[in-house]
């Protein structure tokens, strides 16, 4: 599975709504029938708190990184804090 990773600039609590948050990764084109995983550094609720509304995509935190939901993922987002927070962790 090639081309599962994508490197974010950053993410921040510049989301207030769902939708908001589906037009802005649109260019993506997230289809509701695959598992999409972000992986943060730290905790932004607003983040969380639009994408808990999409039931396909979930977030995780680098610190408490789940394996199982890594593999099922067909599409993870990263961001480069939490990608050099992984690094050094290893």
């Amino acid at each position: 599975r090639q081309n599962r990773f994508i490197i974010l600039d950053s993410l921040n609590d510049q989301f207030t709504k769902t939708k908001e948050f589906l037009s802005a990764f649109n260019h993506f084109k997230l289809d509701p029938k695959k598992r999409y995983l972000f992986i943060i550094e730290k905790s932004f609720e607003s983040f969380e708190r639009v994408t808990n509304n999409i039931r396909y995509i979930d977030v995780n935190y680098v610190h408490s990184l789940s394996l199982p939901l890594l593999v099922q993922s067909d599409l993870v987002f990263i961001t480069e804090s939490a990608l050099k927070s992984l690094e050094s962790s290893l």
